[in-house]
């Protein structure tokens, strides 16, 4: 047997190429608008997901409550015409009533980061 060297032709051929054709056209008669408006549309249930994935991963990371994750962070939707979905979020100091504190003998406990300390 002669040696293999790994290279090779490939060859394929279709005994019926009618949807194939038909896929083509209808391909070319698609209006840019409805793709457009099909791209937003995949985009924002893409990001409808990211959002709702990332408020869990703060609540968890954080200790602070996804409802209140939510009022922080304002997605902006694609549309048609951005094709680009944003997640704007708002930050700054937190009042410890959110950390679930409480007022113990050695002071003040709180559960930032989700772990209780005092």
């Amino acid at each position: 047997m002669g040696e293999r060297t790994g290279m090779g032709d490939l060859g394929m051929r279709w005994s019926d190429v009618s949807g194939l054709k038909i896929m083509d056209q209808a391909m070319r008669d698609l209006d840019p608008l409805k793709v457009r408006r099909a791209g937003a549309m995949a985009l924002n249930r893409a990001g409808s997901q990211g959002v709702t994935q990332t408020r869990r991963a703060m609540a968890r990371q954080t200790g602070l409550s996804q409802k209140l994750l939510k009022r922080a962070m304002k997605p902006i939707r694609a549309s048609a015409t951005t094709l680009e979905f944003l997640i704007r979020a708002k930050g700054g100091d937190i009042s410890l009533k959110y950390f679930q504190a409480r007022e113990t003998q050695r002071g003040v406990s709180a559960k930032p980061f989700n772990h209780r300390r005092v």
